[in-house]
């Protein structure tokens, strides 16, 4: 038998939590103890509550519970398609621009990108723990983002944190109180991003799934 304490207790207490129905977890979330006895090919989880009451689950118990609540959790719809990636031409063009004047912060070539709209094309992304381990909306944001990167294949495409210009900015409703915006950048200013400015074919792909025009932007932090 081994007593799960500390660090470990808190993680066997979480995953046994998990795997319980609503009535169950409310009724042990104050344990004390959590005991793990396995003999031969049966393993039962005892739990031990602050008032003394006992709740033994066998692993077939467990798994049968576990599955019914995997059949509860709803499923995220996106409210956009997923991205058919580009195909790539056997002879890209060059992009098509000019560097701005110089500045004493970095600039970035790109659009203003909507949080929300990365977070509605991260949900077209599934993951076989989301059922047990529903995300939250930053992972969905992460996902949108690593989707068109792997649409557009330019590397590296980042998301900055950009100044709103006097004119042909983001509208406003997508431009904070300190008047800073998020830009889906393609290149910068700096001549060490040189060699990776992507195509114009790539470019072109971004501007019409986002249904506008890239445009110089300037960071909100000075170069270092």
């Amino acid at each position: 038998m081994h007593s799960a304490t500390g660090t470990d207790y808190d993680w066997g207490r979480t995953t046994i939590l998990m795997l319980l129905d609503a009535s169950r977890r409310s009724s042990i979330k104050h344990a004390s103890q959590i005991h793990f006895n396995s003999d031969g090919d049966s393993i039962r989880f005892t739990v031990y509550l602050t008032h003394h009451v006992t709740i033994a689950m066998s692993a077939s118990e467990l798994l049968r519970q576990s599955m019914q609540n995997l059949r509860v959790q709803p499923e995220v719809k996106s409210s956009l398609p997923p991205l058919v990636p580009l195909k790539r031409p056997s002879r890209p063009h060059p992009l098509q621009f000019s560097y701005p004047p110089r500045h004493h912060r970095t600039q970035f070539y790109g659009f203003w990108i909507n949080e929300q709209w990365l977070i509605e094309l991260g949900k077209n992304i599934q993951d076989p723990e989301d059922r047990v381990r529903p995300p939250k909306e930053r992972d969905f944001w992460f996902r949108g983002f690593s989707h068109i990167c792997w649409a557009v294949r330019i590397d590296p495409l980042t998301v900055e944190l950009c100044l709103q210009p006097s004119q042909d900015g983001a509208p406003p409703e997508y431009v904070d109180a300190e008047g800073e915006v998020f830009v889906l950048s393609v290149c910068s200013d700096n001549e060490e991003d040189e060699p990776v400015i992507p195509f114009q074919e790539q470019v072109d792909y971004l501007a019409n799934i986002l249904g506008r025009q890239p445009r110089w932007w300037v960071s909100v932090w000075p170069e270092c």
